[in-house]
């Protein structure tokens, strides 16, 4: 096949807003999630998440108590959910409006792109 007849194409973006957050040096937070079942606390890069949760039956009452802590980089984008509080996105990077728009005008540059 010859390059004249092969077409380029991009892969359509997800463009729906998402919560979040970018954590500096800076942040310092103290949040729970609607539920009240996760806290965290946010403070010198690094996230402390404690997660209360528990089933009660006739037969038996379970609860479980657990505590995570992750360091992390000056900069990065955490995303907001309801039920796990801030969370690293799993596989898309977070971008403004304004590093969207610049990422556009962008692909006016690459050739083949019409």
């Amino acid at each position: 096949m010859s390059k004249e007849k092969i077409e380029r194409f991009l892969v359509e973006p997800n463009l729906s807003p998402v919560f979040g957050q970018t954590i500096t040096k800076d942040t310092e937070l103290d949040v729970w999630t609607e539920d009240k079942k996760v806290h965290q606390i946010i403070k010198d890069l690094t996230i402390t998440t404690i997660s209360e949760d528990g089933t009660e039956t006739d037969n038996y009452d379970m609860k479980f108590k657990s505590e995570m802590t992750l360091k992390i980089k000056d900069g990065t984008r955490l995303l907001w959910t309801e039920t796990q509080g801030y969370v690293l996105p799993s596989h898309q990077r977070l971008m403004t409006r304004e590093e969207l728009k610049a990422e556009i005008d962008e692909l006016d540059n690459i050739e083949g792109l019409e």
